[in-house]
């Protein structure tokens, strides 16, 4: 019967449990973001209490990537323009040769050869001259969507 306490329930003192209650821990979270090639004005103010030159800094480098970015776009553009005007250049030489080479064999008593050679040729190139581009398509579709969202 000595064990007759360990046996019975034991109280709990009701302060402790308030001060468990009040003891919550509890947390907020705030999150901000901003969308934009450089920070927002508020992060430009803390780089600025680090590093009073550094928002100059971020923005004269946007700016710098900004014009290189536009430079190598620019370059690209104009080797597409180029590499576009020789295949022009040497699709007509190709066409002209067949051409011709199809009116020689016609002349020199090979009339059916040289009409295939130089029909087909020509057929090929207006086909493929008069047949919109897949780009001209798309745009096309692009204008079409762009017009009935209205």
């Amino acid at each position: 019967m000595a064990n007759e306490n360990s046996l019975k329930p034991k109280k709990t003192n009701k302060a402790t449990k308030r001060k468990r209650d009040d003891n919550k821990v509890v947390s907020m979270q705030a999150k901000t973001s901003f969308s934009g090639p450089i920070p927002d004005p508020r992060t430009l103010k803390g780089y600025a209490e680090v590093d009073e030159t550094a928002p100059k800094k971020i923005i004269d480098n946007f700016i710098a990537e900004s014009d290189h970015r536009r430079s190598y776009e620019d370059k690209a553009l104009e080797a597409t323009k180029g590499d576009n005007r020789l295949r022009l250049i040497l699709a007509t030489i190709v066409c002209l040769a067949m051409i011709g080479f199809g009116a020689i064999l016609a002349m020199t008593d090979h009339p059916v050869v040289g009409s295939l050679f130089a029909g087909t040729t020509l057929a090929s190139v207006l086909g493929a001259y008069l047949r919109p581009s897949s780009n001209d398509d798309k745009q096309n579709d692009n204008d079409n969507d762009e017009y009935q969202d209205k």
